[in-house]
């Protein structure tokens, strides 16, 4: 009996000591999966949408739009990139977006899209190297968002852990634009107290001074989590840690800019849509034939 028992602390020990390597080491082995960049066109690559197009800005009260960037997905089983079309990834990045989307709606319609991360059994110095792709995703799915959806709205952009390289590369566009940092309401970093990292934005005037902010956050429990490799990349599974809490202040945040842009900015013109090209012929007195 005792030796069974020894035996079975010796096995325990065992996998605890090497399931990380273990794991890392059979990743390392497999060909990486394709990821192509994806065509943010297509509707399903957005975790989130609305299902109607909002008032443009030329409205009143002005309105304001959510960004949502996403985590990297919780799953991995190879090296490279995680390919959005993999269901499992957009299942990972769904779960972690519905858990913000729905207190971040108090403040306006989100948009959330797919973007690809690098592989969690990655270690990160080698993640580092592959960040350029989720980068990239941000800016081609926002650069969409703005052409087809954003109408001279205000924005929020809302950053889930892990995705902080991606909203800098959103960010640092936004602050090339001075019409887009007129009526960006600034960055909501979800995080666990204040070990987010602050990321340099510029912002409408109104917020100057707390264009970045924590959106306070818990982690979320993992059934049996203790099982599995820790792996380096995977970024911790959040939710917020009040949402009623955190919708009031999205929306407060949301309020107050849409007030103030329709009482300090002037209004974009709203585009004319909905007038049929016609062709004209010539008028030919009788006996003419030019």
């Amino acid at each position: 009996m005792r030796l069974w028992l020894g035996a079975a602390l010796v096995a325990v020990a065992l996998y605890f000591g090497i399931k990380d390597w273990a794991y890392r080491s059979l990743a390392m082995r497999q060909s990486p999966d394709p990821a192509p960049a994806p065509d943010f066109t297509l509707e399903a690559n957005w975790s989130v949408q609305p299902e109607t197009q909002p008032p443009g800005g030329w409205e009143r009260p002005w309105g304001l739009d959510v960004f949502l960037l996403p985590p990297p997905a919780g799953v991995s089983n190879s090296v490279g990139l995680t390919p959005i079309e993999d269901e499992r990834v957009r299942a990972s990045m769904d779960a972690a977006v519905a858990a913000f989307a729905e207190p971040a709606g108090s403040a306006g319609p989100v948009y959330a899209p797919y973007l690809r991360h690098p592989s969690a059994a990655l270690p990160r110095d080698d993640a580092a190297e592959l960040d350029d792709a989720a980068r990239a995703d941000a800016i081609a799915a926002f650069q969409h968002y703005l052409t087809r959806y954003n109408r001279e709205r205000a924005i929020m952009l809302v950053v889930l852990p892990g995705a902080e390289s991606a909203a800098e590369a959103v960010i640092e566009f936004i602050n090339i634009d001075s019409r887009l940092t007129q009526r960006f309401a600034g960055v909501a970093l979800a995080a666990v107290g204040e070990r987010a990292p602050r990321l340099r934005a510029d912002c409408s005037e109104l917020f100057d001074n707390a264009c970045t902010f924590i959106a306070a956050a818990a982690a979320a429990p993992r059934p049996l989590g203790w099982l599995s490799p820790n792996l380096p990349g995977r970024a911790a599974a959040l939710r917020p840690a009040d949402p009623a809490a955190l919708a009031g202040e999205f929306a407060d945040r949301s309020t107050s800019l849409s007030v103030w842009l329709d009482e300090n900015a002037p209004k974009p013109a709203e585009p004319l849509e909905g007038f049929e090209v016609i062709d004209v012929a010539p008028i030919r007195r009788p006996g003419e034939t030019d």
